[in-house]
């Protein structure tokens, strides 16, 4: 509490103290009000950790979110962007449907786990973690069996930074692009329609 209230630390064996500068960022999946009102979390270190509140939705509450999220994360993998891996369109869907009760981390492991499992750089439904298929397969209605087309709800909620960056990443070429963005055609040149995007 000292230290978040003068910056500044003393080593041990030190005589002085010494003035840090520093941000300090927090993060809870608690309410830390509630937590307060049962004893379970210090007020004291609550007000002074609290100058700036920012509310992060979970990710089953930013759906649209999650195509970029995963491309993102595909990306950044130790492959490389280079690698050009693409997501099926029904990998998509199933990641779409998917509630994600662990949020951010539970997605990463998720497509860790389907570059780890596919065959190439192509990643099918098939390669997910078996709770993420079942999302899909939980909901005929959405989804025609031998299908690979995203029904159009789910091309709605791609984003236009995400069809932007399919176009980048494959120099402007739309087939290339729609299956970097793991759409089907019909699904990307929807997207491309919507966005005004050519």
């Amino acid at each position: 509490l000292r230290f978040i209230e003068t910056k500044t630390v003393r080593a041990l064996g030190d005589v002085a103290s010494h003035r840090v500068d520093v941000r300090i960022m927090a993060a809870t999946n608690r309410n830390l009000r509630a937590e307060m009102a049962s004893r379970s979390f210090r007020a004291d270190l609550f007000y002074r950790l609290n100058v700036i509140t920012i509310e992060l939705p979970t990710l089953r509450e930013r759906r649209a979110d999650i195509p970029r999220l995963a491309g993102c994360l595909v990306s950044c993998s130790p492959s490389g962007p280079e690698e050009r891996i693409t997501m099926d369109p029904d990998a998509l869907a199933a990641m779409m449907a998917y509630d994600w009760p662990g949020n951010l981390r539970e997605l990463h492991n998720a497509v860790l786990q389907a570059m780890a499992m596919g065959t190439g750089r192509h990643i099918v439904l098939g390669d997910l973690p078996d709770a993420v298929q079942r999302a899909l397969r939980g909901r005929p209605s959405e989804r025609r069996e031998g299908s690979t087309d995203l029904p159009r709800l789910r091309a709605g909620e791609v984003s236009r930074e995400w069809i932007e960056n399919a176009l980048a990443r494959a120099d402007g070429n739309r087939s290339v692009a729609a299956r970097v963005a793991g759409l089907s055609r019909s699904s990307f040149y929807y997207n491309l329609k919507k966005y005004d995007l050519g």
